[in-house]
């Protein structure tokens, strides 16, 4: 959780978004790990948080895949 004055809030959140912008776009896990560890230097907590925000992306990704080829399945044999 993100605590302090609003403008620090605000600042962690913008930092937040920031970072998972940048570790989305590398798609090499070995590229995102090394950006991690050094963007996060030390602070498990954020590195916890954009992890999960990456995982949370991959799994509405792979959703949205699904119900798409599931719409693609002709009506008589479902």
């Amino acid at each position: 959780m993100i605590e302090g004055s609003p403008d620090a809030m605000k600042a962690a959140i913008q930092r937040e978004e920031s970072l998972f912008d940048a570790a989305r776009r590398l798609t090499q896990r070995a590229e995102r790990n090394a950006f991690l560890d050094e963007a996060c230097a030390g602070d498990a907590l954020l590195r916890a948080r954009i992890e999960e925000l990456l995982a949370a992306e991959a799994e509405a990704e792979r959703f949205f895949a699904d119900s798409t080829a599931a719409l693609r399945i002709p009506a008589g044999e479902i």
